[in-house]
């Protein structure tokens, strides 16, 4: 029996979202965790992240224009992007059930978006590696695709930004459960910010009274 049931690649945010020029100066962090589900305990020899972005070319779209150059490939493929991040500093045995590695990774600022169309497609991939410690051990991969977009428009990034939300859930044992809709960043032009939620009391106890929101200054939008 496989003692690696699942692994999953789970995203803070969906996108990979760039505004204005190319400047590779001011990259875009990627943060998430790789999610492993074993049915027993199991020792690990390392936990690894790739990121690669492809850039594939298919010179059959072109038609009879391809077909007079016997020569060309029937698709030419790039690798544009790579980074790798290693997630389990040293080998440990994780217990049996669910195990969360966070990571958090750069994409550089000058990044292509990604596209596809019948002459080819960008595409930005993930792939998690897990190997287990055993001699005869096979590791195991999990490949997440995520897309980048790039927005020029003046003005887009303040849109953009404030409509960017996240939902938070929760609860204190015995007390109370919650969940909240919440902006992930609060821009200036905005003047204001609103958020909703709703609380349920468990084992007859009293709702809060309070709900403190710390809104933290990390830049300018």
């Amino acid at each position: 029996m496989k003692e690696i049931i699942a692994i999953d690649i789970i995203l803070d945010t969906e996108t990979v979202d760039f505004f204005g020029p190319a400047n590779e100066t001011s990259p875009q962090q990627l943060k998430g965790k790789i999610r492993v589900l074993l049915n027993k305990p199991l020792k690990l020899k390392y936990v690894v992240l790739k990121l690669n972005g492809t850039n594939r070319f298919l010179p059959t779209s072109l038609g009879t224009l391809h077909h007079q150059y016997s020569n060309i490939p029937e698709e030419v493929s790039v690798t544009t992007v790579y980074n790798t991040i290693q997630c389990l500093p040293a080998p440990r045995v994780l217990a049996q059930g669910v195990t969360d590695f966070p990571f958090e990774m750069q994409l550089a600022g000058d990044s292509p978006p990604s596209f596809e169309n019948a002459m080819g497609y960008l595409q930005y991939k993930l792939t998690a590696v897990i190997a287990p410690a055993a001699l005869l051990g096979k590791s195991e991969r999990f490949r997440k695709t995520f897309p980048v977009r790039r927005f020029t428009v003046p003005g887009f990034r303040t849109l953009s930004l404030a409509k960017q939300r996240t939902l938070y859930e929760g609860k204190r044992e015995g007390v109370v459960k919650y969940r909240f809709d919440v902006a992930k960043i609060v821009c200036v032009e905005q003047g204001s910010v609103a958020f909703s939620g709703i609380m349920w009391p468990i084992n007859g106890h009293e709702l809060p009274t309070e709900v403190t929101v710390l809104l933290e200054e990390v830049g300018v939008c």
